[in-house]
């Protein structure tokens, strides 16, 4: 699991004074392994927007092409390059002659196979984007020629995480659950995930999108919008960097939208092209039948495979990979948007009985909170409308939700906590411990009855021996003093 700080640093602040080595090594402690800490160095200068005017093949090279580009106040250039999927009118990463980056230096004119080539379109991996190798970085159609590129966007400190470590932690797959425990580490206020309000998605004059659960057991939660006023365009430059920052390849608006809220929440997302399904169904899959994913392969279906359905025709495999005859394409102008609770052990079996294993696998068998399905929809919407500005919904958040899971909560004694942990605990130095990770708490006179965020109560924290847990790693493993325990030995 890789962490970006410029992403951590959206809902908390840091201490100025904190290295993210130190950072590491606290988060080793009280939380979850690190493996490793790593400076993303782009030290960009002088980066700017450019538009694609015409793009021809430089003769006898084979791949590489003479790009012509509107560079701003009515100045054009040409520059060489061998990045696949250029087209007129396409609004692309610049570096001009005079503008640096860290690893190439300063940019100048030259010449390639004989042709001028004035400046570089900049590959991906050339900014931070190491899955766009040699590969120009589209921007959204707002941006404009010689508009400036921020330098501050691209240079990022990344955390890995050992996965192992958060097998039981379903929040810290995602940057808000991650950011949760730095804000508690050093008692720091933790931001509110910006989202558009409920409200604003309930207008009883449009219609639900119908969801009918047929295995509820395996489905407890499954929550949809559709929108209209969407098109396939680039994702804003900030978001593509750090998706690239944390390991993934940006793709399109759309799909790095879903990508981003995963990463954010670690709650996976789908949309579908919403001119092609009417309605959803959640059901099991028919004995020996196929399915073609968004990769193009027809896979035969296990036993028991979880499936989406719309009218019966079935369009993905629940929790793994969505269907190619839904996904979303440049023709895409609705979208129907899709945000699941799945059983964890059905996703596992089937994508392991697949040999399918996908991001959104991997978090949906880790027991993901419900109430993210609705949360990260409107967080989709809060993000989106910037980028595009005709998007309105043509349906209400439509949810179904058969069995809301109840609230947990667990009685703590104090006494209890100071015996099992070997350190003195009082009622405040618990709650001053638990509050920040999102328990409430109430006194009940010689215990305190803790309420379990909905974020921790799906397996994980359960009984009170979870919760001293809790307490005992931010009082610090390494600060209980190592007593052996006292016994009489009797000789007969």
């Amino acid at each position: 699991m890789l962490i970006s700080l410029n992403w951590i640093r959206d809902f908390v602040d840091l201490p100025n004074d904190l290295s993210p080595r130190e950072l590491a090594d606290r988060f080793t402690l009280v939380c979850a392994e690190v493996e490793g800490v790593e400076r993303i160095a782009v030290e960009p200068r002088g980066l700017i927007a450019a538009r694609i005017l015409s793009v021809r093949d430089v003769p006898g090279t084979g791949d590489l092409h003479s790009v012509t580009l509107d560079v701003g106040d009515d100045r054009t250039v040409e520059t060489v390059t061998a990045a696949p999927m250029l087209h007129e009118g396409a609004a692309v990463v610049y570096a001009p002659p005079g503008a640096s980056l860290g690893a190439f230096g300063t940019i100048r004119e030259t010449r390639v196979s004989g042709q001028a080539s004035v400046g570089m379109i900049l590959p991906g991996d050339a900014i931070g984007i190491a899955m766009a190798v040699q590969t120009a970085v589209f921007l959204p159609p707002s941006a404009q020629p010689s508009e400036p590129l921020a330098p501050e966007l691209f240079d990022d400190w990344v955390i890995e995480i050992d996965n192992k470590s958060i097998t039981h932690r379903p929040d810290l797959w995602g940057h808000y659950g991650i950011a949760r425990e730095i804000a508690a580490m050093y008692r720091r206020e933790l931001r509110p995930l910006p989202a558009v309000e409920p409200d604003a998605l309930s207008d009883k004059r449009l219609p639900e999108v119908p969801i009918e659960i047929h295995e509820p057991r395996l489905c407890p939660r499954y929550s949809a919008l559709r929108v209209r006023g969407v098109e396939a365009q680039p994702a804003p430059l900030w978001m593509q960097l750090r998706l690239g920052h944390v390991g993934l390849r940006p793709i399109d608006c759309l799909v790095d939208l879903t990508n981003y809220i995963m990463m954010e929440l670690g709650q996976p997302m789908h949309a579908f092209d919403g001119d092609r399904v009417e309605r959803i169904e959640v059901g099991l899959a028919r004995p020996g039948s196929t399915f073609v994913t968004l990769d193009g392969i027809e896979r035969k279906l296990p036993d028991q495979a979880l499936m989406i359905l719309t009218g019966g025709r079935p369009i993905a495999l629940a929790g793994i990979m969505g269907g190619l005859e839904t996904e979303i394409s440049a023709r895409t102008r609705c979208l129907l948007l899709e945000s699941a609770n799945f059983e964890p052990a059905t996703i596992r079996r089937c994508a392991n009985a697949l040999g399918l294993r996908t991001d959104a696998c991997a978090r949906f068998e880790k027991s993901l909170d419900p109430a993210n399905t609705e949360l990260s929809i409107r967080r989709f919407v809060y993000l989106a409308r910037p980028e595009f500005p005709d998007l309105a919904p043509t349906s209400r958040l439509s949810d179904g939700y058969p069995s809301p899971a109840p609230p947990v909560e667990v009685r703590v004694d104090p006494r209890f906590v100071a015996r099992f942990i070997g350190h003195p605990m009082e009622k405040p130095d618990i709650v001053e411990i638990l509050a920040p990770l999102g328990f409430t708490i109430e006194d009940e006179g010689d215990a305190l009855r803790a309420g379990v965020p909905s974020w921790r109560a799906t397996k994980d924290v359960t009984i009170e021996a979870d919760v001293i847990e809790e307490i005992a790693r931010y009082v610090g493993y390494n600060t209980i003093e190592p007593v052996l325990p006292e016994t009489e030995v009797r000789c007969f």
